[in-house]
């Protein structure tokens, strides 16, 4: 009954609409289809049209619904067969309201019913689909509460649901002690609640903001309703604390940039501490040295969500400012200019360079030998540039860079190097050559293309094998010629990554060069205590010189250590008297040895 008394309150209010398209009958003229009963109108909801395209369509209840405040509910917006427009009506816009998407909206607690009024091809509103909303709602008994260090507050849920029995009023009951709390936000354990007395207890040491939610899930309901209230909680100060007057604010500034948080207080002689922490979850710490109004300092990524506080104290007392917080915004480098893939010649230079914005750069190369493989990092390449010189080993070779900071890091695309080869030729071939031993011999090669590579080989005659000179692996290769090396044959093997060149032979003639003693040591007489001197000279490439001694005609020859050079002195007493020396002098190719000399006492 009391829905149908709800559906002759909307009717009532449909008929009396005169802004929607309906059939009129001239004045003074009976309308054979206007209602008039109750009844009449309960029979048109419960029954269908006989005739479509008349004014007399049926009222259709297509469901009652509950929605709490803020909620919304989609309704069916396609017409029946044989209608092609559809209105929407809001009986009452307090409680819900529509759009002509059938998108409804509750606004406030209380009954309303939505129409839909559907026209057929006629212009008739035939067809009148209902939809019944029942609107509740959660509310605490504040939305924001502040209290001091340590203090307490009152705060309590309410439920507010609509009295069919009353005119579809709204009805409240305190529901504090059904709902189930929840702390979030960035300081939830600044307070707690006690859902049975409604008591909210700020924390006796912390400071901060946090949201406390309460969620109910009324009888019935398939989800809950949810409300919230935003507790601060400050310090406490007395009459004789410093008065703060202006707050830090929160900063938000990029990564690398200077962040910036101040306070203000009237008094003098002030002192000054702040306090910080990494993340809302973190524990408060002293900041070292901090100790002035304005704290400045380079904010990095590991300083994004940190918190702040200034202590201001003076002899009276101290007073803890709010909680300021930092945003770092990261600058990610951003790669301006991308390297680019390269073409050229093999034993050419090459450079892959980028450019990239952002501070505190590094880079790092990576390489692969061509597009089916994995990147492997560059060691030691670690710059914005990268220099190679071409060879044919590096023809279809990728690379990329990497360059970041502590905020992130960025890759940059993708450049492949072409090398097309370059042969080497030999121009100048190395030439025989006649020296005197002792002498230097020379042989020379003369050869053109890139990354060239040299080894020379020799063989004692035609009929030996060649051999690899250790060390000679330059165009060029120099030596001390010896008479041993007489007839000896020399050629250089050329190659890069191209091919391998092998020169001609070149054939060495050493001429000897003998040694000759111009002047020969002679016998030396001297008093006893008086340095005894022997001298030679020698012409020949190379010398080298060595003295030997014997005590008697009779004794074997020793070496003399030390004694090298073309002269050798001793001091003579009674031990030395009568001794007999000689040189030999020497080089690569033979040895001579001069006359023996006597050393006797005056």
């Amino acid at each position: 009954m009391k829905r149908i008394l709800a559906w002759f309150l909307a009717l009532i209010m449909v008929f009396a609409m005169g802004s929607l398209p309906r059939m009129t009958k001239a004045e003074g003229e009976e309308d054979p289809d206007q209602p008039e009963s109750v009844e009449e109108i309960v029979n048109d909801v419960e029954g269908k049209p006989e005739t479509p395209g008349t004014k007399d369509g049926p009222y259709d209840n297509q469901g009652v619904f509950t929605l709490a405040v803020g909620e919304t509910k989609q309704l069916d917006t396609s017409p029946t067969e044989g209608y092609y427009e559809v209105n929407w009506d809001s009986g009452d816009s307090t409680v819900v309201t529509v759009d002509q998407n059938g998108t409804v909206i509750a606004c406030g607690v209380g009954y309303a019913i939505i129409t839909a009024y559907c026209f057929d091809e006629f212009g008739y509103d035939s067809y009148f689909p209902l939809w019944e909303f029942y609107v509740t709602q959660l509310t605490l008994s504040t939305d924001a509460l502040e209290l001091p260090l340590g203090g307490s507050g009152a705060l309590t849920a309410s439920y507010t649901s609509v009295d069919e029995t009353a005119l579809y009023q709204g009805v409240s009951e305190d529901v504090t002690a059904d709902c189930t709390w929840s702390w979030t936000g960035n300081d939830p354990a600044i307070a707690s609640f006690d859902e049975t007395t409604g008591t909210v207890t700020a924390s006796d040491a912390q400071y901060g903001t946090a949201t406390l939610t309460a969620s109910y899930t009324p009888e019935g309901w398939d989800h809950a309703v949810l409300a919230s209230c935003t507790v601060t909680v400050k310090a406490k100060t007395n009459d004789h604390s410093p008065t703060i007057t202006a707050q830090p604010e929160d900063v938000k500034v990029k990564s690398g940039s200077k962040a910036k948080f101040s306070v203000k207080a009237p008094a003098k002689d002030l002192s000054y501490q702040w306090f910080k922490r990494i993340g809302p979850a973190d524990d408060w710490f002293e900041m070292a040295g901090e100790t002035k109004a304005t704290l400045t300092f380079t904010a990095t990524m590991l300083d994004d969500s940190s918190q702040y506080y200034c202590r201001v104290s003076n002899s009276d007392g101290e007073t803890d400012s709010e909680v300021a917080s930092l945003e770092v915004i990261p600058q990610v480098p951003v790669i301006k200019t991308q390297p680019r893939s390269a073409k050229v010649k093999s034993g050419a230079k090459v450079r892959l360079s980028m450019k990239a914005s952002g501070k505190n750069l590094l880079y790092r190369w990576f390489s692969r030998p061509n597009a089916n493989s994995e990147f492997v990092e560059m060691e030691g390449e670690t710059k914005a540039d990268l220099n190679l010189v071409a060879s044919l080993a590096l023809d279809g070779r990728q690379y990329c860079c990497e360059v970041r900071n502590t905020d992130g890091a960025e890759m940059s695309d993708i450049a492949t190097l072409t090398v097309t080869p370059v042969p080497a030729s030999i121009r100048t071939q190395p030439k025989d050559a006649a020296v005197k031993s002792g002498a230097k011999a020379k042989f020379k090669v003369s050869a053109s293309g890139p990354n060239l590579q040299y080894q020379w080989f020799t063989r004692p005659t035609e009929t030996d094998e060649w051999t690899e000179i250790d060390g000679a692996m330059k165009a060029e290769y120099s030596f001390t010629a010896r008479l041993s090396q007489d007839g000896s044959q020399f050629y250089c093997k050329v190659w890069n990554d191209d091919e391998t060149l092998t020169s001609g032979i070149a054939t060495l003639t050493v001429t000897p060069q003998p040694i000759v003693i111009r002047t020969q040591p002679k016998d030396v007489s001297v008093k006893s205590g008086e340095k005894a001197k022997f001298s030679i000279k020698a012409t020949g490439p190379k010398l080298s010189y060595q003295w030997f001694v014997r005590t008697s005609e009779d004794a074997d020859w020793a070496l003399i250590n030390g004694a090298i050079k073309d002269h050798y002195s001793v001091k003579a007493s009674d031990a030395n008297n009568g001794w007999q020396f000689y040189c030999c002098v020497y080089n690569m190719d033979e040895e001579v040895s001069s006359n023996v000399v006597t050393l006797t006492l005056k």
